[in-house]
């Protein structure tokens, strides 16, 4: 009886999922926006202004120094914003919660590539914006956080997904930045399955003639609703499809009702935003990682199966620990059934915490 109340409740997440952002009036977060000038990408091209989105919750606590000791950076997953974490992961943030505001300053940075912050839409450059990738992502977060925050050490980093990649991504690229970290349903790299759900994502926009090489002055609407209907197959477990849908009409009906998401988004954002995961590729940076890492998986998960991706991670990375557990929602259950993990991530971080 529980999971079908579970499942019940996972068909209305099916159809909002990619609005997550549009409910930022329910997590009490204020956005507000850093402009960094003539921002170098990883490609070698420029951006004039690169404009980062992002909130906050809880206050700075200094240490003997006067340092802000307990900033934690938490990023989004692929069809989010600043809002997603808080809006999706209810049991990750707040009072009594493994991300307590009364004991840590949270920094919710929407990524670059996600509307708030720059992208093709927001930039208005359209198919002239330039290729970014993951670590671009993350540098422009790092300048976000030490520049204009003042925070000179994280206590850590943790996200979900996308979120995950970042992740990983901040604590080898900043190596000596944080005491922790928790990726969350992710992977060392892209590749398999991954760039083919992905790939075929942007396939399906790109070759649809409304798309017009990405100079359209409609959105290819049709063509975004069918690309998401083809990821959200992975999105959730057999379980979740078995006990929702008996016939093939349902399951196409669901698949039809989540691609109603892409209304809410522009056909390049989504187009640079899969470049920018196929491109991602930790893995030499792993055996050199210093902070402690607790890596937490589903084991229904489709698009990150804890065998190939989670495992993995932890392999990779000394000392490193896993924590698996399960969740009828797949990867949807990595954001709303994550509570499930918090005596695990408790126990972590209180020994990770440890001087």
């Amino acid at each position: 009886m529980k999971t079908a109340i579970r499942i019940a409740a996972a068909a209305a997440i099916l159809a909002g999922l990619a609005a997550a952002g549009a409910r930022a009036q329910d997590t009490k977060l204020t956005p507000q926006t850093y402009r960094i000038k003539d921002f170098k990408l990883q490609s070698g091209e420029v951006l004039p202004e690169m404009v980062i989105e992002y909130a906050t919750l809880g206050e700075p606590k200094r240490d003997a120094a006067g340092a802000i000791a307990n900033g934690v950076v938490t990023p989004h997953g692929w069809s989010g914003n600043y809002a997603q974490t808080v809006a999706l992961a209810k049991d990750f943030v707040g009072p009594g919660k493994p991300l307590d505001p009364a004991k840590y300053f949270i920094i919710f940075p929407t990524a670059l590539g996600s509307p708030g912050s720059s992208s093709p839409s927001v930039s208005k450059l359209g198919a002239k914006f330039p290729t970014y990738t993951v670590g671009d992502m993350v540098a422009a977060q790092y300048r976000l956080v030490t520049e204009h925050l003042k925070i000179r050490r994280l206590a850590g980093v943790t996200g979900v997904s996308m979120g995950g990649y970042q992740t990983l991504q901040w604590i080898t690229q900043y190596p000596d930045m944080m005491d922790w970290a928790i990726p969350i349903a992710a992977s060392k790299k892209a590749d398999g399955r991954n760039l083919g759900v992905f790939g075929m994502m942007s396939y399906t926009i790109k070759t649809d003639p409304a798309y017009q090489g990405g100079a359209y002055t409609a959105q290819p609407k049709e063509a975004m609703r069918r690309a998401f209907m083809g990821v959200y197959l992975w999105y959730f477990g057999a379980e979740f499809y078995q006990a929702k849908y008996k016939t093939e009409a349902e399951v196409l009906k669901g698949l039809e009702d989540a691609g109603l998401g892409s209304d809410k988004m522009d056909a390049n954002d989504i187009i640079w935003r899969n470049k920018a995961m196929a491109s991602y590729d930790v893995s030499a940076g792993l055996a050199k990682v210093k902070a402690k890492v607790l890596v937490v998986g589903v084991n229904e998960d489709e698009l990150f199966p804890p065998k190939e991706a989670i495992q993995p991670i932890a392999d990779a990375i000394p000392g490193a620990k896993t924590f698996l557990y399960s969740s009828p929602l797949g990867h949807i259950g990595s954001a709303v059934h994550i509570g499930r993990a918090s005596a695990a991530i408790k126990a972590f971080l209180e020994s990770a915490e440890k001087k």
